[in-house]
Order: structure tokens, then sequence, then C-alpha cells
């Protein structure tokens, strides 16, 4: 069965980091997955759209900017210094 609110999945990249995000948007909910790198998020985001039925696929994000590559950055320090990452955005 198909919901009549379906979800909408898409891969975040970042410019200047090996990191990417895998956004799963389902009922005004948004899901963030943290993946290593670009293939491990593209794994992911399949599995995604198995499991919440989307046929049309994913979507591939790459924002450009200084705010995003800072954060990358940040990230990349607090798996290092052992910092908890920033908490999940819910829409």
């Amino acid at each position: 069965m198909i919901t009549p609110d379906p979800a909408e999945i898409s891969v975040r990249r970042y410019k200047d980091a090996p990191e990417c995000d895998v956004i799963v948007v389902f009922r005004g909910q948004q899901l963030s997955l943290r993946c290593r790198d670009y293939d491990q998020a593209v794994r992911w985001a399949r599995i995604e759209c198995k499991t919440y039925k989307v046929t049309k696929g994913f979507t591939v994000q790459e924002p450009a900017g200084a705010l995003l590559a800072k954060l990358a950055s940040v990230a990349r320090r607090a798996r290092t210094s052992r910092i908890a990452p920033w908490p999940v955005e819910r829409v």
C-alpha cells in the first residue's frame, strides 16, 4: 500500500568534507543520518527508499557556502575530540 503522504529522501553532500547526510522527511518529521562517505550514504538512501516504498528514488543535494563548510569542519573536530554532535532537527 502506498501512503498518500510519501516520504522524501535525499542525500546531502558537503563540498569540503567526505561526510554526507541522508535526510528522510515523512509525515512532517525529519530524520538525519550522518554517513562517513558518499557510497555509504547512497546505500542507506536506497534502504530508506525500500523501507518507505518510495518509487521515485532519492535526490542528491550539494549545498555550497561557508556556513555548511564550517559545520562540516566542526563535525570532523567533534569526532576526534569526543564532543557530542548537534541534535537531530525536527520539522
